[in-house]
């Protein structure tokens, strides 16, 4: 006699078991049939399923689209959004993941730029090609005590926009109060507890943008140790999250790396020292890293090493504390058309965006 477990079995028993699969099998797990489909993409499920982080990787080409990465540099899966009518090149630009949901500019038809919201998980995407384009400040990230969804849109001088995702376009200016913030450097926005956070050159503090509030602080960064046009251009100074924590990495003039960490958040007299290297610039015969301009840290492993990128660069490396030594991790793709990094710790979830009432979800192609 044949027993079908699943009606035998309780949901929150199947909930259980597919949730320590791998987010590749659990997508393969979609298709079995009609009932775990509907499971899968159910509030419970995706609420409940905490899978591994993920490097998240995109590259432009119009063939493979973006990649993501397991911690070993093993390929888990590609994906590719639908491209428009007469596409000349495709570049897909990774800007942030949050709750699993990402961030990208898709390039594409001469360059155009179009910002996209997408869950690969779900195969969902929905393009933004209605939001005003800035070429500086751009964030995405999740209001504190609504749980909105927003988009911060801006120049070089301040955020100008604030786009929030639902069933409707509600997109609004920036409040007069909002005071001028010059944006240092070619950057985005980094998503905490919040808010969404850059450096400003003028004046020179960390800005801190309320998603709920859509109001603006500042608080002061470390002191930075590069100086003079040398500096400027053989250093690096960025902000980033790292295991929580907001983050910045500054290169001296002669090539130190220094990486500080904020440890109470919003305090700025709680900025310590967490990492200190040395390197020189790239030889291909030691196998050294290139930081001639940004280096991008990206986790802390178990042990307390450090892995990160550089711009420009196609491996990640790790840092050894006790050895004092950096040493090549893994190989991965890089953008053709950005000059920076372009690759971003993610989070696997099934979140759907027709659950959140979005409008125009297209399909992506998944492989």
């Amino acid at each position: 006699m044949k027993v079908d477990l699943w009606t035998i079995l309780p949901q929150e028993i199947w909930i259980n078991i597919l949730g320590r699969l791998p987010a590749k099998s659990v997508f393969r797990c979609k298709f079995v049939c009609k009932s775990w489909g509907d499971m899968i993409e159910g509030v419970d499920f995706s609420e409940s399923y905490i899978p591994k982080p993920c490097l998240c990787l995109a590259f432009g080409h119009e063939d493979t689209g973006y990649e993501v990465y397991d911690e070993t540099c093993k390929p888990l899966f590609r994906f590719q959004l639908a491209q428009p009518a007469f596409t000349h090149k495709h570049s897909c630009v990774v800007i942030d993941s949050v709750d699993g949901l990402l961030f990208v500019w898709d390039m594409s038809r001469n360059y155009e730029l179009i910002p996209c919201i997408v869950n690969p998980m779900t195969r969902e995407y929905i393009r933004l090609s209605h939001l005003p384009i800035h070429r500086f400040i751009y964030g995405f990230g999740v209001s504190k005590l609504s749980g909105q969804y927003k988009i911060l849109l801006g120049d070089r001088w301040k955020p100008r926009h604030v786009y929030t995702l639902g069933p409707e376009v509600l997109l609004r200016s920036i409040r007069e109060e909002v005071k001028t913030c010059r944006l240092d450097g070619n950057g985005d926005a980094k998503f905490l507890n919040g808010n969404l956070h850059w450096l400003a050159d003028y004046p020179d503090l960390v800005c801190c943008f309320d998603l709920e509030t859509e109001l603006l602080t500042t608080f002061s960064h470390p002191p930075r140790v590069h100086h003079g046009y040398r500096g400027r251009i053989y250093g690096g100074y960025g902000l980033f999250i790292l295991e929580d924590l907001l983050c910045l990495c500054d290169i001296s003039d002669d090539l130190h790396v220094v990486i500080w960490r904020m440890n109470n958040y919003g305090d700025a007299n709680s900025w310590i020292k967490e990492y200190i290297f040395d390197q020189q610039p790239y030889i291909s015969e030691t196998g050294r890293p290139n930081i001639l301009n940004y280096v991008l840290p990206l986790k802390v492993l178990e042990n307390g090493d450090l892995l990160f990128t550089v711009n420009t660069d196609k491996r990640l490396f790790i840092y050894t504390k006790d050895a004092d030594a950096v040493e090549t991790y893994g190989l991965l793709q890089r953008s053709t058309f950005c000059s920076f990094s372009n690759i971003i710790i993610y989070r696997p979830t099934f979140r759907s965006l027709k659950s959140m009432g979005i409008l125009n979800v297209g399909s992506s192609s998944f492989y």
